[in-house]
């Protein structure tokens, strides 16, 4: 397919050392417009080259392993750029031998160039706080401006779309965000300046939709679902197939196919990790088989980080994409007792991966797993525990599980996304 149009990603996500879900997200709209016929480019914010070879290097390094400037120079980029002193600089032409080989980076394959601009993604959020209008991007021509998560920016295309994507308004509407964190301030006011100035905002889920429109609700009309797809590559899934890597890797963590428990995600008070250890340890003697606990420690996780030394609890920390993926495909069972979720992805990643889960009954997670999980009250520990010893218990449930979440995760396919984006755009 042949579009001959243009997408410029706003992703500051992607600039981060360890990829959260909107990270995740941001690579497979990138993935799906690539496959669509867009020409993709990304906006960045390394250091300034002037050499090409040696900017596009910057680029991937400042991807790879980002640095965080100091205030001062983030002020004085901001500056600069309001005298033109620092410009856009439009980078085409991106050589694939300078990524192939490092898995993070990857993605990049779908990307046809950068515009790159020093701490572009911090001086974008120096602008929030001073204005409450977006910063204007120099997009060169591009047909939509796209943002995979609210940013005050707006494409200086005329025609050119400018569309914002809303995944949650945690830090609004809950208590699982620091309270004193300027980043509260910081995201309404991004949250105001896209659903004011963006011509389409996004959200992944008809319960995002709605918590947006509990706060503003005039906007209603500007707000569309589109479901996000599972953001597993191929050539991971295929990879993740191997008997080999599967056996090396279980040797690797010390670990016996199906004699685990496992959660993966951020270790925070969001995600109930203190009731999660708390019932896996009423359960732990009659299983007999550890919980390991995979992702980095996040607010509130000073609640439950003691408990996490008890006696059966394994943290691994950060694993890589493919050690995530085979410890799904491995695990007896997975445990998602979140709070609250925007949509939910890492139940569909394991549901993705053939095993069985065990989820929550609230917020946006029925919405996007259907009937495939076995539901629990996330409040009630005595719960998690009796569905915890349900599921090891009964081969023919757990068989039923795993059918329905394949049946389920198809509805969150690459094409499906593929199709909704160019019934929504084109």
């Amino acid at each position: 397919m042949t579009l001959n149009k243009t997408i410029v990603f706003c992703a500051s996500d992607l600039e981060e050392e360890f990829y959260r879900g909107i990270g995740f997200y941001a690579q497979s709209v990138i993935r799906a417009t690539k496959n669509l016929g867009y020409n993709n480019y990304l906006l960045t914010s390394a250091k300034k080259e002037k050499i090409i070879p040696l900017q596009q290097l910057e680029i991937l390094r400042n991807i790879d392993k980002p640095i965080n400037p100091s205030q001062k120079k983030i002020i004085l980029h901001y500056l600069y750029g309001l005298l033109g002193k620092y410009k856009f600089k439009h980078i085409s032409q991106v050589e694939p031998s300078y990524y192939e080989t490092i898995s993070k980076l990857n993605y990049l394959v779908n990307i046809d160039g950068y515009i790159n601009k020093t701490s572009l993604y911090k001086t974008i959020n120096l602008h929030s706080i001073l204005f409450d209008f977006p910063l204007t991007i120099d997009t060169k021509k591009a047909d939509i401006l796209f943002c995979s998560a609210p940013s005050a920016v707006r494409n200086n295309y005329r025609g050119g779309l400018t569309v914002q994507t809303i995944h949650d308004i945690i830090p609004l509407v809950t208590l699982y965000h620091p309270p004193s964190d300027k980043f509260n301030s910081l995201f309404y006011k991004n949250i105001t300046t896209s659903l004011k100035y963006a011509d389409i905002v996004l959200t992944i889920s008809e319960f995002s939709r709605q918590e947006v429109l509990r706060i503003f609700p005039k906007f209603a009309d500007k707000l569309k679902v589109i479901y996000q797809p599972i953001p597993i590559a191929e050539n991971e899934l295929k990879l993740a197939e191997s008997d080999l890597l599967n056996r090396s890797t279980l040797n690797k963590f010390g670990l016996r196919k199906e004699r685990y428990l496992l959660y993966i995600g951020a270790l925070e008070k969001r995600k109930n990790i203190d009731r999660l250890i708390e019932a896996y340890l009423a359960v732990k003697n009659k299983i007999k088989m550890p919980l390991l606990l995979v992702g980095s420690l996040g607010y509130g996780s000073e609640i439950f980080t003691g408990k996490m030394q008890s006696e059966g609890i394994r943290y691994l920390g950060y694993v890589s994409n493919l050690d995530k993926l085979i410890l799904l495909k491995n695990a007896n069972c997975f445990v998602f007792p979140s709070l609250y979720e925007g949509f939910g992805l890492p139940p569909l990643e394991a549901m993705t991966m053939g095993c069985p889960v065990i989820t929550s009954n609230i917020s946006a997670i029925p919405e996007a797993c259907g009937n495939a999980p076995l539901y629990i009250n996330p409040n009630s520990i005595e719960d998690m525990a009796e569905r915890i010893l349900e599921i090891h218990d009964n081969y023919s449930l757990r068989k039923d599980i795993i059918n329905k979440g394949y049946q389920q995760v198809k509805k969150y396919s690459l094409e499906n996304y593929q199709r909704d984006f160019s019934e929504l755009f084109n």
